[in-house]
């Protein structure tokens, strides 16, 4: 079984967080987005379905801007990764104070979509160690 995806214009999500987020932190990008006549529809994580991916289809990729893990709930998350690995829509996270790991995404199931692994792997260096000992008898 396998189906083809017939698509006219590129439509974008832009999700960023009211709370957390500011008004520009996707400013320029929606900018230059629809500069290259790209369709962008700008939304909150409301936006995304708390199940089902159906809703998704109707986007070409999905851009997350400086949004908190927090600001999901897992069946809105379990979505999100279902629309990559099922659908092949893109998923792209822009960073920030509230992106990748500083947002709380390690270990959720976005992570999973996404090309990036978020905690460090790099082998941590641990300074030498000099001990004296002075006994007194």
């Amino acid at each position: 079984v396998a189906f083809v995806r017939v698509a006219g214009e590129a439509r974008v999500l832009v999700v960023r967080d009211t709370v957390t987020g500011d008004p520009s932190d996707a400013a320029a990008l929606v900018s230059v987005l629809r500069g290259q006549k790209v369709a962008v529809v700008e939304g909150t994580p409301d936006i995304i379905p708390a199940t089902g991916t159906a809703p998704l289809l109707a986007y070409d990729s999905i851009v997350l801007v400086n949004t908190p893990a927090a600001a999901f709930d897992k069946g809105q998350m379990s979505a999100l990764q279902g629309a990559v690995r099922d659908l092949g829509i893109g998923l792209v996270m822009v960073g920030g104070e509230y992106g990748f790991a500083a947002g709380g995404w390690i270990g959720s199931p976005v992570e999973s979509a996404l090309p990036v692994e978020m905690e460090s792997k790099k082998q941590k260096r641990y300074p030498a160690v000099a001990l004296a000992l002075a006994v007194d008898i």
